[in-house]
């Protein structure tokens, strides 16, 4: 009986968790398959003049850009919600379920990159971006875990900044002012732009550019990662001298 038990109780916290893999995924191919979409019928969003600047459709830069604003804005939300285990198991499957995220997304990749007409070398530059995105999320995904209204509240707010605020505000500035140039990091900096701008890049090199806007996301994961990591073990060692 108590084994029946265990295994009853297992089964059933097991099923939040498969639910919630399953809305993320769902959630997050739909969002591909519109980013894909929009970019191989872009010239129902964009004016014709800009059209006639473009050579091919836009499809790999806009599923790119898509997911990577995916990554940073949502995904560390809903990846925060799998509080089951310590840090590092919610690592492990954490870093287990981006690779399937990539993984189905395959064929949306063959499918942009032929309308785009890009070589698997730029697919290649685009993924291993992306691979770079998941360590932050990772990193902004266990401190949001922690339940806390106002960290929670601080990991949306800097997700949304750097996903959504960075590039608009870069792109203002260069608009209005004259301080194109001054701004010009920003915009490298920002994940939507920067994915965009590397799956657009033509050329041999395998590896995003600039190689700082690359490192800059995964280098922050990881001083988040090592931040909670130290906060909580401090926390375990205090409840165990009281």
């Amino acid at each position: 009986m108590p084994a029946t038990t265990d295994n009853s109780n297992q089964t059933a916290g097991s099923k939040p968790v498969l639910h919630l893999w399953r809305a993320g995924g769902v959630a997050f191919l739909l969002v591909s398959l519109a980013a894909l979409s929009a970019g191989a019928f872009c010239e129902f969003f964009l004016a014709p003049q800009r059209m006639e600047n473009l050579l091919t459709p836009p499809a790999l830069q806009m599923l790119l850009a898509a997911q990577a604003v995916f990554l940073v804005m949502f995904y560390p939300l809903i990846y925060s919600r799998r509080r089951n285990g310590g840090a590092g198991a919610m690592l492990v499957r954490g870093g287990i379920e981006q690779i399937i995220f990539l993984a189905v997304s395959i064929p949306l990749y063959v499918v942009a990159a032929v309308l785009s007409d890009a070589t698997a070398t730029d697919v290649i530059r685009g993924l291993l971006y992306l691979a770079g995105l998941a360590v932050l999320t990772l990193g902004l995904g266990l401190w949001a875990g922690t339940g806390r209204a106002a960290i929670v509240t601080a990991v949306a707010l800097a997700g949304a900044l750097i996903a959504v605020g960075a590039p608009v505000v870069s792109y203002l500035l260069m608009e209005l002012t004259d301080a194109a140039g001054t701004v010009k990091w920003l915009w490298s900096a920002a994940p939507a732009t920067c994915a965009f701008d590397t799956a657009a890049a033509r050329g041999a090199n395998w590896h995003p550019t600039p190689i700082w806007a690359w490192a800059l996301w995964p280098v922050t994961g990881v001083v988040l990662t090592f931040a909670f990591l130290l906060a909580d073990s401090k926390r375990v060692h205090e409840l165990h001298e009281l």
